[in-house]
């Protein structure tokens, strides 16, 4: 929801602004979220709350459910990644229609995945701000991917060509992920901070909400 600055003040001292925070994995989510409790903000991580309702995963943490969802070339990535999405579904919409006081919520980056419905809910119960990645921050993300991979939902953003290798096709196919998940976080977004703000780990949660009520 896209508010004045006069209508953020009012939300905010009323107890009732909602900030979700959208991008891309390493762009400082939960860095921020964290930062935002010393303001009396509640942090919702739906990341660790995904987590918590999967039940089968082999090991704890991010490289559990990496593990469990496989790449995009196995045979049980495309049925996970429609699981997991649907638990990130319930989880959005559940944080959204329960929220009590000044609340901030850590997105996972595929966000941009969920259903018409929750992110339209999304979009009308919180104010949307855009952690926005520069082209050196997508160069660090496809090196990490590729050398420690993280869960991912791909969407329709993977397709291996006949003859081309696994490996090949991520290397191919990441960028453009990378790329069409940008164009969605801009496309949803209320607020969108650049790479300098988003990034700039020496500001206060002070400064940090000032930044965003300025673009407001």
């Amino acid at each position: 929801m896209h508010y004045t600055q006069k209508q953020f003040d009012q939300l905010k001292k009323d107890g009732k602004l909602v900030i979700a925070l959208v991008g891309m994995s390493g762009m400082g989510k939960t860095y921020r979220a964290k930062q935002l409790t010393s303001l009396g903000f509640q942090h919702l991580n739906c990341d660790d709350a995904i987590e918590k309702r999967l039940t089968a995963l082999p090991s704890v943490g991010i490289s559990g459910v990496a593990e469990w969802m496989g790449q995009p070339y196995t045979e049980r990535h495309a049925a996970r990644a429609k699981e997991y999405l649907n638990l990130e579904d319930d989880v959005v919409r559940s944080f959204l229609l329960s929220t009590s006081g000044n609340t901030v919520i850590d997105t996972t980056g595929s966000v941009v995945y969920l259903s018409d419905a929750t992110q339209r809910l999304l979009r009308e119960r919180a104010l949307v701000v855009y952690l926005e990645a520069n082209q050196e921050v997508r160069d660090k993300l496809f090196h990490v991917y590729m050398t420690d991979p993280k869960p991912v939902v791909w969407g329709n953003n993977f397709n291996k060509k006949t003859g081309e290798s696994d490996h090949d096709a991520l290397v191919r196919c990441y960028p453009e992920l990378l790329a069409f998940r940008a164009r969605r976080y801009a496309a949803i977004a209320d607020v969108t901070l650049p790479y300098s703000t988003a990034r700039d780990n020496t500001s206060t949660s002070d400064q940090f909400l000032k930044a965003i009520y300025a673009l407001l």
